[in-house]
């Protein structure tokens, strides 16, 4: 049985030109694409090989069999798919004709995903205005952010909002991103499919590992809040604290210490 290898994508899933490029390049290695996740990729290892990748993009998540039919008889196999992009490769010696050789054509396939993620991004803009007008009213509708701080109320809070306020900007950037290449391909301007990537997967792999480090640490704050808790009563003897006692201004004999 051959071994599996996971590995943490390079960058957003909507640059495409840097996947096809980091895809050969584990191919080079020896590491042949198995299936794609949210967050890592999973690979075969066996011989390196000199292999071509291609992500072809449709609104459908699935494609037919007829399609991927049409594909293999061109000298394509089908990979695998994440989301809307599906993968496929070819050997480099058998030098298969491109995808899409039409770059304006090739537009066509990114109109229905252009208006899906312009939506996305919109709806993720206006929860993010939601969540800062909410947070706001937390800490400062009183006028004692100070106190907020000490009692630690809106902290997990807070660390959330920044984690979705990551997430509604990765969105937006989808949007943009996605709309700037079809824009590009209407003008003829083919997709880079050797997109240089290393230095959005050491950026990528920085931003991963504090996102799970700050979100790992903000679920470990309502326990902490729970040990720190405790609650004791000031002894009846008087201490030099800057402090006035009820006893001192009240003395109605009704009044029971608790």
């Amino acid at each position: 049985m051959n071994k599996t290898v996971h590995k943490l994508r390079p960058s957003d899933y909507w640059r495409i030109g840097e996947h096809e490029s980091w895809f050969s390049d584990m191919a080079d290695k020896g590491l042949h694409l198995k299936k794609m996740g949210i967050h890592f990729a999973k690979f075969v290892k066996g011989e390196p090989k000199k292999m071509r990748y291609r992500i072809d993009v449709s609104i459908m998540k699935k494609l037919t069999p007829e399609q991927i039919q049409m594909y293999e008889e061109s000298g394509w196999d089908y990979v695998t798919s994440y989301s809307f992009f599906h993968v496929f490769s070819s050997p480099k010696e058998l030098d298969a004709p491109e995808l899409h050789t039409d770059p304006a054509e090739q537009s066509y396939t990114l109109k229905e995903l252009d208006k899906k993620l312009a939506l996305n991004a919109v709806m993720a803009v206006v929860a993010m205005i939601l969540i800062i007008g909410m947070l706001s009213a937390i800490w400062f509708l009183d006028g004692t952010p100070t106190l907020v701080i000490v009692e630690g109320t809106a902290i997990q809070q807070t660390i959330l909002a920044i984690f979705l306020g990551y997430s509604a900007y990765q969105s937006l950037q989808a949007s943009i991103s996605i709309r700037a290449l079809r824009r590009n391909l209407i003008e003829g301007k083919t997709i880079d499919h050797h997109a240089p990537w290393k230095k959005h997967y050491r950026l990528h792999s920085t931003i991963a590992f504090l996102f799970t480090t700050v979100v790992g640490l903000s679920a470990i704050i309502p326990f902490v809040q729970l040990i720190k808790m405790d609650t004791k009563t000031l002894p009846e003897a008087s201490l030099d604290l800057p402090i006035v006692r009820l006893a001192d201004v009240e003395e109605n004999p009704a009044l029971v210490r608790g």
